[in-house]
């Protein structure tokens, strides 16, 4: 898809301020992006004049406003807090020692909503296809099979994966593996050595489907799919819905491993 060029520069404007956390000059973007001096300086006071940006006289740095914060915080707000989520993702995070997300779909596309991994937490920023996602394959599993196919082939005419490898008959058998077990073990999904645990929750946040994913090394995890799935199958019964015996039994499934594994989790 064809991105409006100065749209697509204020935001790699505003995620250049994430990465580097200070107030930015005008000559530190132009330096960094390579982009033109007059281009540049414009959407800076664009992004000033809207209120997203302030702007220091003296060091003549730019700095995002909490306007910017505003504009998105309904989002965690409306996605995380009716179920306490981050609180227990960390936790989980912490009881299995591997990255874990939650993701959503985006089109044709995994949209990763939120990302733990080594204790630091990213927002929203990693996509990928669908079908070459062990999370994105979880996410298809609650999807009804029409939908897939019209998915699938849209993935194809953007050259997302290639046919001959990835052929409909094979992602069916998937996701059929996937809603008769609960979830997806998947290998070198994301590169090499890498595997990812899946599986997709009993929850729409505004009616986008979403999935739980928990990756590492594949000779880590590999030996442990069925624990992990078992963990996972009690997070979800704690926060979505089942009974009372089984939210406790999941409370305490998630700190006997921690205290197994000998993680301290902060409450």
């Amino acid at each position: 898809m064809k991105v409006v060029r100065s749209v697509g520069r204020a935001f790699e404007f505003l995620e250049y301020f994430r990465v580097e956390r200070r107030p930015l000059s005008l000559k530190a973007m132009v330096d960094h992006f390579g982009y033109p001096l007059v281009s540049t300086a414009d959407i800076l006071k664009t992004l000033l004049h809207l209120g997203y940006l302030s702007f220091d006289v003296k060091s003549k740095t730019y700095l995002p406003t909490p306007r910017l914060f505003e504009l998105s915080s309904w989002l965690s707000q409306d996605l995380l807090d009716p179920f306490d989520l981050m609180k227990d993702l960390h936790r989980f995070h912490d009881a299995t020692g591997l990255a874990v997300l939650l993701g959503t779909t985006n089109d044709v596309e995994l949209q990763t909503i939120v990302n733990l991994e080594a204790g630091e937490v990213i927002y929203g920023r990693a996509r990928r296809c669908l079908f070459t996602s062990g999370t994105g394959v979880a996410l298809l599993s609650a999807l009804d099979d029409e939908i897939i196919e019209r998915l699938y082939r849209l993935a194809a005419t953007r050259n997302l994966f290639d046919r001959n490898e990835l052929s409909l008959a094979k992602v069916r058998a998937e996701i059929a593996a996937v809603r008769l077990r609960g979830y997806i073990a998947s290998r070198n999904c994301l590169r090499p050595g890498r595997m990812v645990v899946a599986m997709p929750l009993p929850v729409t946040y505004s009616g986008r489907r979403l999935a739980l994913g928990c990756s590492g090394p594949a000779d880590e995890i590999e030996p442990r799919i069925a624990e992990i799935a078992a963990l996972m199958t009690t997070f979800v019964a704690h926060h979505f819905g089942e009974s009372d015996g089984a939210a406790r039994y999941a409370t305490s499934a998630v700190l006997s491993l921690a205290e197994k594994r000998r993680v301290h989790l902060a409450h």
